[in-house]
């Protein structure tokens, strides 16, 4: 045999060699234990996205009060003119819940928050070119609330899928990052106001919410980032059982010979083939052939991938078929059957009369102010101030909840009986300081909703139907906006005053932390209906 024919032989037995153990290596890899997505690092990614996006949120939401002061005095529209413009993106933004939860088990939450970007952007910027009331309730209202609906529900609902044991803490954080909103956002409002105007607030405003598309971006799909760790890890595996190749001098051929000179597996034969040919990876093994071929996976790896495949299932929604409908998708989101659930009628109350409330009096401030002979420049600072209150209480009850010192159900009494308290203190206020105590008080209960409310319903209902729950209480939560804003509005022009309207929003947030208390008897009496439902049928 020549010397080119030993050098083929020797090339194709490397081949072959190669090739069979990047199949054992293959087979090995099989093995390999999908990543736990959940509390890894990227979910504080996700985290950080869905705070940027807070930002905005809460900088807006309680600056707008400002803005809505400024259109009282400036364009002489009334109390309950103007009350209607917040109802309606309020209400928009929680109202359009099941079709943005369809849209995002049919596309991406991704996709859907740039969307909702792209539509706040839009209402605020028609806004600043009108005047008019009717306008200003299609722009400002019905465009900006969708878009606020987009871009905020992807976010709550990415973090509570990308965490479980830090749920709460993250929750909490990206809720205080509104109060962090909240500490520029009054004071720069305010003098865009002084400087540009209605018209030029509104447009720069606008621009703020751009934002959101680059926060919307983070949102990685869980599956995504599931397979993204796995080759990860599986690069990182191949990279450590990759054995150095010794450099093996050729040595002269002997035309004689039958047998090939160089060894079967010598690894310097490979440089005579193309680059990249046959040079795959071998597992480094300490085991036979027939071991590593017949290999079965263990007990406890078998046991953690279940565990992690039921996780995944629990935290995704179920997705309608891709040739579904939207409108079949939304009415596969709205699980009606939770209605005839007293204890979720009853968490859907207490959440009713709260949002009935709270979200009101804070654009409500501005305008009493003027009436107590505080200024829009007072006010502004004033809330600027209060917001650091609110970064501490809304990351101390997320250590709270996630120490389990008590029922998830009574972070939600504590919000209710903060808030209400709060709002009636406003009721006896004639000063500025007195005005600042009071709201101190208030706007620490601002972000306990938003912290307690999906890490309630998850203890009571499951990660598995959050997306459900969460839909139908946002669309009780749109109700109650829609009412209660416009209602205080003619409340205050028929009275005179703001005071009325405080007295009779405090009693409705007492009213629902009450209610909280009785869900411990309302579980019982279900559990015992339940029970007594099945003895009867299996009778």
């Amino acid at each position: 045999m020549s010397y080119e024919s030993k050098i083929q032989a020797n090339a194709v037995t490397y081949s072959k060699a190669a090739h069979t153990s990047s199949k054992r290596s293959g087979e090995v890899e099989q093995f390999i234990e999908d990543p736990q997505v959940e509390d890894s690092f990227y979910s504080w990614v996700v985290a950080a996205g869905a705070a940027l996006q807070f930002i905005l949120v809460g900088g807006i939401h309680k600056s707008f009060g400002l803005l809505l002061a400024a259109l009282v005095q400036e364009y002489g529209f009334t109390s309950a003119q103007v009350a209607v413009i917040p109802a309606l993106f309020y209400s928009g933004s929680f109202l359009i819940a099941p079709v943005c939860g369809a849209l995002c088990r049919r596309f991406s939450e991704r996709t859907v928050g740039i969307g909702g970007g792209i539509l706040t952007m839009l209402g605020l910027a028609f806004s600043g070119l009108t005047s008019n009331i009717y306008a200003l309730y299609v722009t400002n209202g019905v465009i900006f609330g969708i878009g606020q609906g987009f871009a905020n529900l992807p976010g709550t609902l990415m973090v509570t899928k990308y965490f479980v044991k830090r749920r709460g803490l993250a929750n909490s954080i990206t809720a205080a990052s509104a109060a962090i909103g909240g500490v520029f956002f009054p004071l720069m409002v305010q003098g865009m106001l002084e400087e540009y105007g209605i018209p030029g607030t509104y447009l720069m405003m606008g621009g703020f919410q751009l934002h959101t598309i680059i926060s919307a971006m983070l949102y990685r799909p869980m599956d995504k980032q599931r397979e993204i760790m796995r080759l990860e890890q599986m690069r990182n595996r191949r990279r450590q059982r990759q054995p150095s190749l010794p450099v093996v001098k050729l040595q002269q051929a002997d035309p004689v010979a039958e047998k090939p000179s160089l060894p079967d597996e010598a690894p310097s034969s490979a440089r005579l083939l193309p680059q990249g040919y046959g040079m795959e990876k071998r597992p480094s093994l300490a085991v036979s052939e027939s071991a590593v071929r017949n290999r079965r996976p263990s007990a406890t790896l078998v046991s953690s991938t279940i565990m992690l495949s039921q996780l995944s299932l629990a935290v995704e929604p179920p997705e309608a078929p891709r040739s579904a409908g939207c409108w079949q998708q939304v009415l596969r989101s709205l699980d009606l059957h939770l209605l005839t659930d007293p204890l979720y009628v009853a968490c859907v109350t207490s959440v009713f009369l709260f949002t009935a409330g709270l979200p009101h009096v804070c654009l409500l401030v501005p305008r009493f102010g003027l009436e107590i002979d505080v200024s829009r420049g007072q006010t502004a600072s004033m809330i600027a101030t209060i917001a650091p209150i609110d970064i501490v209480s809304r990351l101390s009850l997320g250590f709270l909840l996630d120490r389990n010192l008590f029922h998830k159900r009574y972070g939600l009494f504590i919000t209710c009986l903060v808030g209400g308290t709060g709002v009636l203190a406003l009721v006896f206020v004639r000063s500025y300081a007195e005005l600042f105590a009071a709201c101190a008080v208030v706007y620490a209960a601002v972000g306990f909703y938003f912290v307690v409310t999906p890490v309630m319903y998850a203890e009571y209902y499951g990660v598995e139907r959050l997306s459900s729950t969460l839909t139908m209480s946002n669309l009780f939560a749109g109700v109650a906006n829609l009412t209660a804003q416009p209602l205080g509005g003619l409340l205050r022009d028929a009275a005179g005053t703001f005071r009325t309207v405080f007295a009779v929003l405090s009693g409705c947030m007492l009213a629902g932390g009450a209610l909280v208390l009785l869900h411990p008897c309302i579980a019982r009496r279900s559990a015992g209906r339940r029970n007594k439902q099945a003895e009867t049928d299996a009778a």
